[in-house]
């Protein structure tokens, strides 16, 4: 938790959808808006400016395990189907779950 007097935290967002669409593509317009929001701008944001500029020791955190299962290095493009449009939910929750594991093994080992 962020406890600098400037942090902000968003714990929920509001955005408006238009009345004409069905349920279903409302949803899916919302779901599609907040991946492609989060990559791009929060996971970018971590990326840039918070772990590579902290130096963490730890490099499995830039690591996936490619289809043979060895290690392989994680690069933003990777966050991104081959076509760079549609965002890799698999490998985002990978390093999302590493983040979090990580912090867990810091905590750990104090």
């Amino acid at each position: 938790v962020e406890k600098a007097r400037n942090s902000q935290l968003a714990r929920e967002i509001e955005i408006s959808l238009p009345n004409e669409l069905p349920l279903t593509e409302n949803i899916e317009l919302a779901r599609r808006f907040v991946q492609e929001t989060f990559v791009s701008k929060v996971i970018f944001y971590l990326w840039n400016d918070v772990f590579k500029d902290y130096g963490f020791e730890d490099a499995s955190l830039f690591q996936y395990k490619d289809e043979k299962g060895e290690p392989q290095d994680l690069t933003f493009p990777d966050f991104y189907d081959e076509e760079g449009k549609n965002v890799n939910t698999v490998r985002l929750n990978e390093f999302i779950e590493n983040v979090m594991n990580w912090k867990k093994t810091e905590e750990e080992h104090r």
